[in-house]
């Protein structure tokens, strides 16, 4: 199943544990190569502006259910 991870994430769209599969289509269209999938089940990582790799959740200060934004 292929999904276009850019044009769901333009629409606003909440994204929940039950939406997200950890397929890491949002980690290979990242523009930047700053999103990726870590060992832990159902959490993605960023790498900050000082390179340390942190979970995208507490990053962006949301909670379990957040919405994809551009």
């Amino acid at each position: 199943m292929e999904i276009d991870v850019r044009s769901f994430a333009y629409r606003g769209l909440m994204v929940t544990d039950s939406r997200c599969i950890t397929c890491g289509a949002c980690a290979e269209v990242c523009p930047r190569g700053t999103l990726s999938l870590v060992d832990r089940p159902r959490m993605a990582s960023v790498l900050s502006e000082s390179g340390q790799e942190e979970d995208l959740p507490s990053t962006l200060g949301l909670q379990p259910a957040f919405a994809l934004r551009s």
